[in-house]
């Protein structure tokens, strides 16, 4: 997550308007400073060293102004300690912060001494000290509280989290989270509510895992889904650190493989950032390891465990950069010359070695350039006796390239040949809509339907994966729901899911060796005469609209496949009564990215979408989810199959 601490631009405006209403008599003067000191404001965000130049001329200029001299100066050395605070150069920094805390002392200037003892705050957060930098934000929350100035405690109480954090108080790092998080609520400042949600989220996550259940996991699923919300483009940081608590929630709950798929999203998009010391990359290496342990898959559990070392070794790094700046704030400046003197001598020697590297570079060069034309004019020769089998291996690729896309196409129209036809269901409901969306040319998605005596069974399934793999996945599959309802003839619908996961597995294993693959499905037996369904479901819910309410009916959070915690199959009776709708879907239109922000559609806002066009026909219903899909993806590559089905009684 994001740090943002920029005191410099908070207090001075803050100072702005208190001196302008204490009626001094110098507008065009204390105009042109604070002119001046927004100037050493932007050279400070720049990290500009010009700054030290100009600050010294303000200096000069503002003598000739008694009644600005002491706070135009304090206000210039508060911008030069907060400029060595993001050079990261602390002990210079605390230096100045403690002398101009004794000149604002004297002039009671309380504002700036709040602002400088945050700034200091900061400071001991950043090397470790966290128990220090709580102390510190206390005080400063204690203030802006008891001077109204809510965004400033929020600030403060966003911070004291973070530091309990660390510290591993775990409730009064929620308590802190809270307070700030109401603040930013109010304020609706998107900026910061995922960080202040984070934090929330983070600590109630480790209390559960440590056995104390102080809020249930689905509390904490909706202060996440309230947190990915507010995600913009501001949020550099926020959206990765989310998708690693969606990770973590779905490991408490034993369900690895969405634990997996929200790491590896985590994953990829933190791998794009530069490591710092709040980098969470090494903690979500080591979920996706634990979470590819549990199911089985060896080979990326020990990837994972080995990137897992690596970051660990790499914020070791920080750690001792850390202990550095603390050593250097115990020692001061005592060591100040000695110091100086060795960076000289090691400046010589370091000059001296680049002139000797740079004279050994020279003569390497000509050697290798001597050598590297020989080779090249070797290579001529062989590229030019061998351009012609060169183009006919490309002739032979390009036709081997055909023949695999004709294999693909062909096995395209294999698996149409499986799916229902709209024949076939229209004739048993004849209000409905089918959306069929696959990534590739062939999917890891089908819909389904059978007849078993007077019952109709309907279903949507996600196989394993996508494309082909995916597709050779769902044939096993769809056989073994045809081979449960139309050879074995079973009718209850948990019944029919605990035969196909065992014809499944069956037919997945090699030699004994067990796989992992399966499908996540909603399946649903009606019977057309009396309107009576049931329901049994693998991970996929189903979705009843009657009237203006959507009422969720949950499935068996496992797959159907290997698992490690195999149970029987749970079914539901609904009577159904005319003019419902009933939905049946895979994962791929909500966890979908795009809309201005590229964040995922996720399944709150599915529901709100479904709901919203459900009291229209349902061929109108499918041209409206179809545009809503594609305007919502825009430029987007499409995540993974999609499958949607909607039938009205």
């Amino acid at each position: 997550m994001r740090t943002a601490f920029s005191p410099g631009r908070t207090v001075l405006c803050m100072l702005l308007i208190l001196w302008s209403i204490t009626g001094h008599s110098q507008e065009k003067d204390t105009s042109y400073f604070f002119n001046q000191l927004n100037e050493l404001i932007r050279y400070k965000n720049q990290s500009n060293d010009t700054l030290f130049v100009v600050a010294q001329r303000v200096k000069d200029e503002v003598n000739d102004s008694p009644e600005l001299k002491e706070y135009i100066g304090l206000r210039v050395d508060y911008i030069i300690a907060n400029h060595y605070y993001r050079k990261g150069q602390f002990a210079k920094s605390l230096a100045l912060y403690e002398s101009i805390k004794k000149r604002g002392e004297l002039i009671k200037d309380t504002l700036l001494l709040t602002n400088i003892m945050e700034s200091k705050a900061n400071i001991y957060q950043y090397i470790g000290d966290h128990q220090k930098s709580v102390n510190m934000f206390s005080q400063g929350l204690n203030y802006w509280i008891a001077s109204d100035k809510d965004k400033m405690a929020a600030r403060s109480a966003r911070n004291i989290s973070e530091s309990y954090l660390a510290l591993k108080n775990y409730e009064q790092s929620i308590l802190y989270a809270d307070t700030a998080l109401n603040i930013y609520l109010a304020k609706q400042d998107s900026n910061w509510i995922p960080e202040a949600f984070f934090h929330k989220i983070y600590a109630s996550i480790e209390l559960n895992k440590q056995g104390e259940t102080v809020y249930s996991l689905e509390k904490i699923e909706e202060w996440l889904d309230s947190a990915y919300n507010y995600i913009n483009h501001n949020s550099e940081g926020s959206f990765e650190g989310l998708k690693l608590l969606e990770g973590k929630i779905n490991e408490l709950q034993s369900n690895h493989k969405h634990a997996i798929k929200s790491c590896d999203t985590a994953y990829k998009s933190m791998s794009r950032y530069e490591m710092n010391t709040k980098s969470l990359i090494g903690e979500t290496c080591m979920c996706l390891a634990q979470s590819y342990d549990v199911i089985g898959e060896k080979d990326s559990a020990i990837k994972y465990l080995s990137l897992y070392k690596s970051y660990s070794d790499s914020l070791a790094l920080y750690d001792g950069d850390r202990l550095v700046y603390k050593l250097d704030l115990e020692l001061g400046y005592k060591n100040k010359q000695a110091k100086e003197k060795l960076k000289n001598e090691a400046r010589i020697k370091h000059e001296e070695a680049k002139r000797k590297a740079f004279l050994a570079r020279q003569r390497t060069y000509w050697v290798l350039g001597g050598l590297c034309g020989f080779i090249v004019l070797i290579a001529m020769v062989i590229i030019y006796r061998r351009s012609k089998r060169t183009k006919q291996v490309f002739l032979e690729l390009a036709e081997h390239n055909r023949d695999l896309m004709d294999s693909i196409n062909y096995a395209e129209r294999i698996q149409r040949s499986m799916l229902p036809v709209e024949k076939e269901f229209q004739t048993e409901f004849k209000d409905h809509f089918i959306l069929f969306k696959p990534k590739d040319v062939v999917a890891g998605d089908f819909y389904w339907m059978a007849h078993q005596g007077p019952y109709a069974f309907i279903a949507a399934a996600d196989c394993t994966g996508h494309g082909v793999p995916g597709a050779l996945v769902s044939l096993i599959c769809h056989e073994a729901l045809q081979q449960a309802t139309q050879d074995l003839g079973l009718t209850e619908t948990h019944a029919v899911l605990d035969k196909v996961r065992s014809l499944v597995k069956e037919r997945l294993s090699i030699s004994g060796e067990e796989i992992k693959d399966g499908m996540d499905i909603a399946l649903c037996r009606l019977n057309q005469e009396t309107n009576q369904l049931q329901f049994s479901g693998a991970y996929n819910p189903l979705w009843l609209i009657r009237g203006q309410e959507l009422k969720v009916y949950k499935a068996n959070r496992q797959p159907i496949g290997a698992y490690h915690d195999e149970k029987p199959f749970d079914s539901e009776d609904i009577q159904l009564q005319k003019g419902d709708k009933i939905y049946l879907f895979s994962d791929g239109f909500a966890d979908q990215f795009g809309g201005n922000n590229g964040k995922k559609l996720r399944t709150k806002n599915f529901k709100k979408l479904i709901l919203s066009h459900s009291q229209q026909k349902m061929t109108d219903q499918l041209e409206q989810y179809l545009s809503f899909f594609e305007n919502w993806k825009g430029d987007y590559e499409q995540l993974d199959d999609v499958c949607l089905l909607g039938i009205e009684i």
